[in-house]
């Protein structure tokens, strides 16, 4: 009879932080609209999904479709901005498109509670990502800075737009994040175990080498090492990391 263990595995990337943050949320209070945040027409449309299909971590916010020519928007709240001169914001989003004629989508700022301004707009005719969409903001330096996300046109033609992880902030110049880890629930004792871990470059310098250090079962850590790349702003790397076990029996955790 084989014999079977549960993995516990610790994994952290060396340094991690996001710079200046001035705004992050994440849904995962679990309200629509979030608080601080409001809904210009079609609120009944907006709501929080329990997935990810974003990218990100459950929930998220999602669009539902409708069957009228209309538009929407959800809207920030206001962030103090004096004495920023320029700004990144960073989203995760899905598109799921239905007939490949779908309406817009697009992220707007303003302050003061004047007009919008357009800085990044999609007119898709297929499923777009999931992707990390960052977006370089200038004309940001105000006590009142508000972003929104928008869609217009046949809401008919979408079945949902998906969001997630909306971060407002200056990265620093070299800085990277673990987005995730993934393990073997069950693995046989003496054999290899693969351990994946997805790590973003979130600084704004490319990227040549870093290492990454693990434990198994509170063992002792081990550094896994990279080297010889040129990985460039805001793109993920996959690692597959090979562990050769000697375990006994424990309860699963990923931390």
């Amino acid at each position: 009879m084989k014999k079977i263990t549960f993995l516990a595995v610790m994994m952290c990337l060396m340094t991690l932080s996001y710079g200046q943050v001035y705004y992050a949320h994440d849904f995962s209070e679990g309200q629509m609209p979030p608080t601080g945040w409001t809904i210009d027409k079609l609120q009944a449309q907006w709501s929080i999904d329990g997935g990810n299909a974003a990218g990100g971590t459950a929930p998220e916010a999602m669009f539902t479709y409708i069957q009228q020519i209309d538009s929407s928007r959800l809207i920030s709240p206001v962030v103090d901005l004096s004495g920023v001169t320029s700004v990144t914001l960073s989203f995760s989003h899905f598109y799921d498109d239905y007939t490949g004629a779908g309406p817009v989508v697009g992220v707007a700022t303003r302050h003061g509670g004047g007009n919008w301004t357009s800085v990044w707009e999609i007119n898709p005719n297929a499923n777009v990502g999931p992707e990390t969409v960052i977006l370089q903001l200038s004309d940001v330096e105000y006590t009142d800075f508000q972003f929104s996300f928008y869609i217009n046109g046949n809401l008919y033609n979408i079945d949902y737009w998906y969001l997630d992880d909306v971060l407002l902030f200056n990265p620093l110049d070299v800085d990277a994040e673990l987005k995730s880890i993934k393990l073997p629930s069950y693995v046989e004792v003496g054999h290899d175990a693969i351990l994946t871990g997805v790590v973003k470059n979130i600084g704004s310098n490319n990227i040549t080498s870093f290492d990454v250090s693990y434990s198994v079962e509170g063992g002792d850590p081990v550094v896994y090492s990279v080297t010889e790349l040129i990985w460039h702003w805001v793109n993920q790397l996959i690692l597959h990391m090979i562990h050769q076990l000697v375990l006994t029996k424990t309860v699963l955790s990923k931390l």
